[in-house]
């Protein structure tokens, strides 16, 4: 259908409705408005970004790194496996002398905890 035919169909249908549904179609058609300004929008950066020699420089960066500085070369225990876990000094400077039971039910504590809470 032509578009001026079909805008002239609208606009007969919307003169037919009452004051509170014309307020609807307006905000409707308000709102296909923004998403189309939105989607223009969106369009018009991806092919910017696509055909763009924005990030070019990227690809001509130097390697600053290599895999050696990725390497942990801190720590001096040589004696270790390679599954042993190390434990760093920070995490073991906030470790405390406290420890937790192995059969500890915190389920049911906290359900105790609740229960007397709330009963």
């Amino acid at each position: 259908m032509e578009r001026t035919v079909l805008m002239k169909k609208t606009i007969s249908k919307i003169e037919q409705l009452p004051t509170i549904h014309i307020q609807e179609v307006d905000d409707f058609v308000e709102f296909l408005i923004q998403k189309t300004n939105d989607e223009m929008i969106t369009k018009g950066l991806q092919k910017l970004s696509t055909s763009g020699h924005t990030c070019d420089f990227l690809y001509n960066e130097p390697e600053l790194y290599s895999i050696i500085d990725l390497k942990d070369t801190s720590s001096t225990n040589t004696d270790l496996n390679e599954n042993d876990i190390v434990i760093s000094p920070f995490v073991n400077s906030m470790t405390s002398e406290n420890s937790i039971p192995a059969d500890l039910n915190y389920k049911k504590l906290y359900s105790d905890y609740l229960t007397e809470k709330y009963h």
